[in-house]
């Protein structure tokens, strides 16, 4: 996974150098593209020390080109990191006695800003550069649902905390259908500021989920390989070019 986020600037700047680019084409509309990935996170520096899980999740984005071949939207992702679960036997009201499970997860919401740089190239493949810069949201929560029926019967959250946070990605879509449909291949680095969160302690085995995890506080760098589809929502619309007027059979006359 690292060698392939280490290549992906490469393949940007050979795909830049060599590839031949599609004439700019004036347009009367915005082209707008959206992205939806599966994504691995991979703890980096201290978060690795104290988190040695990785997490899994998915992300969004949507871009708006403001002028070739910048555009400029907005990421959203989802990842989980760890959770913990057990039962237990509840009396109900009616005297029946009901299986419970309790579980806790450990969730990271991203939030950015995203500004890419993505040449329009004659080419299989289309590299991207991109920086970001928003939030990383650790939130750890609680639910109670019946065992039998998972209906959820009550929840709670355990914490939550913001960090500000910022980094790159470097990204190449590879077309799928018709220059509308693209295999998305990206990977992310974020640094991300201190945040207090919760990490599994290997040493504890409690019959209460949340009494095996403990806080621990450090930076929050992660590195985050994506796989997933992208596609365009919109691609513009040329100007339409001036009708001829000549009168060409005028001109044949004697």
């Amino acid at each position: 996974m690292k060698k392939l986020c280490f290549l992906l600037p490469f393949l940007f700047c050979q795909s830049v150098l060599f590839a031949q680019y599609t004439p700019a084409e004036e347009r009367t509309g915005t082209r707008v593209i959206a992205s939806y990935d599966f994504l691995i996170g991979v703890p980096s520096g201290d978060f690795a020390k104290n988190q040695i899980r990785t997490s899994y999740g998915f992300a969004g984005n949507l871009l708006f080109e403001v002028r070739e071949p910048v555009s400029i939207g907005i990421d959203v992702g989802w990842q989980q990191y760890d959770k913990e679960n057990d039962f237990f036997t509840e009396i109900g009201d009616d005297g029946f006695e009901y299986l419970t499970e309790e579980e806790t997860k450990n969730n990271i919401l991203t939030f950015s800003g995203v500004i890419r740089a993505q040449p329009q190239v004659n080419f299989p493949l289309k590299p991207y550069l991109e920086g970001q810069f928003g939030t990383n949201f650790f939130y750890t929560r609680t639910v109670f649902s019946d065992a039998d029926s998972d209906e959820q019967l009550d929840s709670r959250t355990d914490r939550t905390e913001w960090a500000l946070a910022y980094g790159g990605a470097a990204g190449v879509m590879v077309n799928l259908w018709g220059d509308l449909l693209f295999l998305d291949l990206k990977c992310v680095y974020r640094r991300g500021n201190n945040a207090t969160y919760y990490v599994r302690d290997e040493d504890l085995n409690n019959r209460v989920p949340l009494d095996n995890f403990e806080l621990k506080t450090s930076p929050t760098d992660i590195l985050i390989p994506q796989i997933g589809v992208a596609f365009y929502l919109s691609e513009g619309k040329g100007k339409e070019q001036p009708a001829d007027n000549y009168d060409y059979e005028e001109d044949l006359q004697p």
